[in-house]
């Protein structure tokens, strides 16, 4: 079984609609409802599977002004100046943000599970958390 960090600050609401797929086959999932919070778990725990919106609160440690902190999120992880370590193939961005710019910032750090959710059935989001950990086994 898995486990999965969903960095979210709407999950406890979409929880059951979302992830009852993926707790059902016993994965183990944790959330995170905002960016300090997401980054404090991925110091401190190994995730599978990430699964991060754009459109999250920016907790503590990063810019309340900041218009995307889950981008901020993502960004920091792959500057080169912090110790956590997740293969970009790991993390799914999981958002309604529909913007080209910003799909391809999310490129430039090397993340390609990008989705959207208002385009996409409840369901999918086991079917591409299986791809991923179909792609990432050892």
């Amino acid at each position: 079984m898995a486990r999965i960090l969903w960095i979210e600050d709407e999950a406890r609401d979409q929880l059951i609609e979302y992830l009852g797929p993926l707790m059902r086959d016993g994965h183990t999932i944790d959330i995170a409802e905002d960016a300090s919070e997401g980054y404090i778990r991925l110091q401190e725990s190994e995730y599978d599977v990430v699964i991060c919106d754009l459109l999250i609160k920016a907790g503590d440690d990063f810019n309340m002004g900041d218009k995307y902190p889950g981008l901020s999120l993502l960004t920091r992880l792959f500057d080169g100046e912090h110790d956590i370590l997740i293969p970009t193939k790991r993390i799914m961005v999981f958002t309604v943000v529909n913007s080209e710019e910003i799909i391809k910032n999310i490129r430039l750090l090397g993340i390609t599970n990008i989705h959207l959710k208002e385009r996409m059935e409840k369901t999918m989001l086991k079917k591409y958390v299986d791809e991923i950990l179909l792609n990432t086994r050892n």
